[in-house]
């Protein structure tokens, strides 16, 4: 069985599109294109690196 990895932008999608992100910075404390900003999490940059560990 192959699992697909996933990417920053699947998390962004996935998990802070559908606003079920805890905002509890585990993906922020080790993402440089990641941060919170009023509440929320935002995306300073793209991110293409596949496997990344944001997610």
């Amino acid at each position: 069985m192959v699992i697909a990895a996933k990417t920053c932008n699947d998390l962004l999608t996935e998990v802070i599109g559908e606003e079920l992100c805890a905002l509890r910075s585990a993906c922020t404390d080790i993402c440089p294109y990641l941060t919170h900003y009023k509440g929320k999490t935002a995306l300073l940059d793209s991110c293409s690196e596949t496997g990344a560990q944001c997610y």
